[in-house]
C-alpha cells in the first residue's frame, strides 16, 4: 500500500543521506513557512458546516507553522537526496449560534476547535549555479500527511464527527536558493506550491 511504499522509499534515502560509504555535502535547514491555511479545513469540516449558523463576531485563529526541517545529502552532480518533515496548526475558541432562532434571542453556545497536518517527504533537489554565495535549486517532493481534527461546543447534545484523512498524499515542487554568509551557515529563501507553505525562510547548516 501507499505507506509501505513511502516507507521504502524513505528508508533509502536516509540510508544514503547518512551513509559513511559517501563523501559529499550534508545539509540541515530549520525553517518557517506562510500562510498558514488549515483553518480553510477547520471551517470546511462537517462539525463546523453543520453546527454553526453563525458567529456574533468574526473568529480569531491561533496559528502555528507550517514549522518543518530539511535534511538533504549533495552529491557531486548537484543532485541532492532529502528529508522533508513540517507541522502545521490552527486552533480557535468562539461563540457561535447554532440556529437562526439563536442568533434572534442572541443565545450562544461556546467551541474550542482545532486541525493539524503533519508531513513526512522524500526530497529530490537539482542545484545549479556556480557562485560560491548563492546556491539555487529545483526540488520536487513526495510522502505522506495525516490530518487530525477537534470540536468540543457547550451546547448540550453535542456530538463530534471524528475525521479520517481523505488524501493522505504530500507533494511539493518549489524553487529556492541558499545564501552563504558562511561556509558552513546560510539563509534558505523558498518558494513552492503544496507541502507546507507558500513562501520558506530557514537557516541552513552545511557540513562539510
Amino acid at each position: 500500500n501507499f505507506m509501505k511504499t513511502f516507507n521504502k522509499i524513505l528508508t533509502l534515502v536516509l540510508v544514503v543521506l547518512f551513509s559513511n560509504s559517501f563523501s559529499a555535502q550534508i545539509t540541515i535547514t530549520p525553517y518557517y513557512g506562510g500562510p498558514n491555511t488549515t483553518s480553510v479545513g477547520l471551517l470546511a469540516d462537517d462539525n463546523y458546516l453543520f453546527e454553526v449558523y453563525n458567529t456574533p463576531m468574526d473568529i480569531d485563529f491561533s496559528n502555528l507553522g507550517p514549522l518543518g526541517l530539511t535534511a538533504s545529502y549533495t552529491f557531486d552532480s548537484k543532485i541532492a537526496l532529502g528529508v522533508d518533515f513540517n507541522y502545521t496548526r490552527c486552533k480557535a475558541s468562539f461563540d457561535y449560534f447554532e440556529t437562526s432562532t439563536d442568533s434572534i434571542s442572541g443565545d450562544t453556545y461556546n467551541m474550542d476547535a482545532q486541525r493539524a497536518v503533519i508531513r513526512a517527504m522524500a526530497r529530490f533537489d537539482a542545484h545549479f549555479g556556480d557562485s560560491e554565495r548563492f546556491d539555487p535549486y529545483f526540488s520536487f517532493g513526495l510522502g505522506y500527511r495525516t490530518t487530525s481534527t477537534s470540536y468540543a461546543s457547550d451546547r448540550p447534545g453535542f456530538v463530534e464527527t471524528p475525521r479520517e484523512t481523505l488524501i493522505p498524499l504530500a507533494l511539493r515542487l518549489a524553487f529556492g536558493t541558499n545564501i552563504w554568509i558562511i561556509d558552513e551557515l546560510g539563509v534558505l529563501l523558498e518558494i513552492g506550491l503544496g507541502g507546507g507553505g507558500l513562501g520558506r525562510f530557514g537557516v541552513t547548516y552545511r557540513l562539510q
